[in-house]
């Protein structure tokens, strides 16, 4: 499955079939909880891209985990 977009709210895939929607999704929020926890997450997976663009969405100090 390809990422086509990704954008506040939206998320568009190419290719692939809608079988493999729920892994996938599985697999973003455990790669984001990864990177969010400070562990490296390979960007070149399906996942791993889409974690990592919800990830750079988010605020710095979520990001990093400073508190204000």
């Amino acid at each position: 499955m390809t990422i086509v977009e990704i954008k506040l709210g939206t998320l568009v895939l190419a290719g692939g079939s809608p079988d493999e929607v729920p892994e996938l999704l599985y697999a973003a929020e455990q790669a984001l909880a990864d990177l969010l926890a400070g562990r490296t997450v390979d960007r070149d997976t399906t996942a791993g891209a889409i974690a990592g663009a919800l990830a750079d969405l988010l605020p710095d100090f979520v990001r990093t985990g400073a508190r204000a």
